[in-house]
């Protein structure tokens, strides 16, 4: 019984005394912020002046010009006999719908 009480004491001071040091550490050393990188998105070939910008505006009429796009692409899509063109619009410009969301919220947030 008296080695149990020991062995209980010893555990107790040493983790005890394990967890205040990390404590007075924590608080005493002068923690250094890490430097934060910008990471700049790559510019896509082509003309960058027809780059849609986050903070661009999107007018009424291009809203709707982008809409009546993507009720074409749910067509094709839909449309069995044209689900192909669908899959090759898509192949090549896989991130064409999340572009055409991003502008959908673009516009929206204008309002």
């Amino acid at each position: 019984m008296r080695a149990k009480k020991l062995s209980l004491s010893l555990f107790c001071f040493l983790f005890g005394g394990l967890s205040l040091y990390i404590i007075i550490q924590s608080v005493a050393v002068e923690q250094k912020p890490m430097p934060v990188q910008r990471i700049s998105r790559p510019v896509q070939p082509g003309n960058s002046e027809n780059l849609l910008q986050a903070d661009s505006a999107v007018t009424k009429m291009e809203y709707e010009r982008i809409e009546r796009f993507k009720n074409y692409l749910i067509q094709l899509k839909e449309d069995s006999a044209r689900a192909k063109e669908f899959d090759s619009i898509m192949i090549a410009r896989p991130k064409l719908l999340d572009s055409i969301r991003t502008i959908e919220k673009i516009y929206l947030s204008q309002k």
